[in-house]
């Protein structure tokens, strides 16, 4: 018996070396190319706070996620800070301004400086708060804004709608008392990193890059594709892209929403952020173009929800040379964050 307990741990010794050498030793960036893949949780949903590693502070050189380690990508100096609730924001903000959305509104492949929750503070009243990669039952379950509602919500993606549960409310239980735990925080956080295999990921990528050098392949991920030296998204792997025909159940939804936050005296705001391949569509003639945006922007319209418009404004600063989303990137870079932060800024500070 203490033969085989010996064997075991010798057996395991160079797997508890490497997982210690990947926790401890070598820098957090050192297995990646871009640090959402640092902060996010890959597992543990059910008892993870946020959709990122709280209280996070990261200052990295990163690539877009569709040209690493080729010749389109270009290099990005990107500071990442999340508070303790696991959301891209400076500890501490205030949220008078709410923005519910997706990877857009966390700012993949921005700095913190640059996102639109930042960005629209500087043309606004009052503090933005940024709620990226959550939606609206995520704001629901979320007890700070039952006593503490913001004075308006924005919502900023049309990639998931999911219904409206009214029925969730906030709970204060022993899971939740688990989450907010940081002794329980910091373990759930250290074994989503060991179960992320980052150093494995890393070896493979790396030896698949070197094969692709041999044989003098370009090294773009499979999910990319490259037209007029701009890369995309292959459209199987974009299964969030919405059609015409997607248009009135969206409508159906998002009018639940609005109902929703002016029944609580919330301002209500959509805002429908465009797809990089259908403002650029002219690169990829051989797709058919989505007009679910616009037509979802007329629909709202026509039920009298508060939509902003800047598929025009961003197809018009297409047609004059503005390059508003990265080269290498399925998001959209600082000019059209700008851009859609000035949309923002004058619809709320004309209201007021």
């Amino acid at each position: 018996m203490k033969l085989f307990w010996l064997k075991l741990i010798i057996f395991t010794l160079p797997f508890i070396a490497l997982a210690f050498i990947d926790l401890y030793i070598l820098p957090e960036e050192y297995f990646t190319f871009r640090t959402w893949e640092i902060v996010s949780y890959n597992r543990f949903d059910n008892l993870r706070i946020g959709p990122f590693y709280p209280s996070v502070r990261i200052n990295k050189l990163e690539e877009g996620n569709l040209g690493h380690d080729s010749k389109y990508a270009i290099a990005k100096e990107v500071e990442w800070i999340t508070d303790k609730y696991g959301y891209r924001n400076y500890e501490n903000k205030g949220h008078e301004t709410l923005v519910l959305g997706d990877s857009n509104i966390a700012g993949a492949t921005l700095d913190q400086k640059d996102t639109f929750t930042e960005v629209l503070e500087d043309m606004i009243d009052g503090d933005v708060y940024s709620m990226g990669q959550a939606n609206i039952n995520d704001y629901l379950l979320d007890r700070r804004f039952v006593n503490n509602p913001p004075k308006r919500v924005i919502m900023a993606s049309i990639r998931i709608l999911p219904d409206i549960d009214t029925k969730i409310s906030p709970k204060y239980g022993l899971k939740e008392r688990l989450k907010e735990n940081n002794i329980i925080k910091n373990i759930i956080i250290k074994l989503d990193k060991l179960l992320k295999f980052r150093m494995i990921n890393y070896i493979n990528s790396a030896f698949q890059r070197t094969v692709n050098k041999f044989f003098n392949e370009e090294t773009i991920p499979e999910i990319g594709f490259v037209n007029n030296d701009v890369l995309f998204l292959k459209l199987k792997y974009d299964y969030y892209r919405k059609l015409d025909s997607d248009v009135a159940k969206a409508t159906n939804i998002i009018k639940k929403y609005n109902d929703y936050f002016t029944s609580h005296e919330i301002e209500f705001i959509f805002l429908p952020i465009p797809n990089k391949r259908d403002i650029y569509h002219d690169l990829i003639p051989q797709e058919k173009k989505s007009n679910f945006v616009p037509l979802l922007i007329d629909s709202l319209s026509s039920e009298g929800i508060k939509v902003i418009d800047i598929y025009t404004s961003f197809e018009e600063a297409y047609q004059n040379d503005e390059n508003l989303y990265h080269i290498d990137d399925t998001h959209w870079n600082k000019q059209g964050v700008y851009k859609a932060a000035k949309a923002t800024a004058e619809i709320i500070n004309n209201t007021n």
